[in-house]
């Protein structure tokens, strides 16, 4: 009988060992899969943007030569965003852009630091202001200023 226990309980060790690795390595991919996502919906945002704008072929790489990895807002970019309605297509985005004195190339290098620092997500033909955990729409998730 407590052979039967001791098998048992490393069969059940092992189970568990197995499992607790399953977890990590599902853990793992869904991270992988979500940074994957984010890329495929800037490029999606990205190719609208030139679609709306009629831009050259060019635009995607234009963009991601100009704007760095992690963008740094300065103050005149966090205005602009302030004045932003909670939701708002891509037309009306340049609507505004071009209301406040921005020009094209500012307003989408805006465009492009507010989606990487979180603050607006495309949904569907929409862009709209983060919702911060506490409920609260973003308004300064992670305003950092040009020195």
């Amino acid at each position: 009988m407590e052979h039967d226990i001791d098998q048992f309980g490393r069969e059940l060790m092992r189970r568990l060992k197995w499992l607790i690795a399953e977890v990590k390595r599902l853990s793992d991919e869904n991270e992988r899969l979500l940074r994957e996502n984010k890329e495929l919906r800037e490029e999606v945002t990205l190719a609208r943007l030139q679609g709306e704008l009629g831009g050259s072929g060019d635009l995607l790489d234009e963009l991601a030569s100009e704007v760095p990895v992690e963008p740094v807002l300065s103050p005149e970019a966090m205005q602009f965003y302030r004045i932003l309605p909670e939701k708002i297509n891509f037309s009306d985005f340049f609507r505004y852009a071009e209301a406040g004195d921005i020009s094209v190339a500012e307003a989408r290098d805006y465009l492009l630091a507010f989606i990487r620092q979180g603050l607006v997500e495309q949904r569907g033909r929409l862009l709209e202001k983060a919702v911060h955990p506490s409920g609260n729409r973003s308004t300064t998730r992670r305003e950092v200023h040009k020195g």
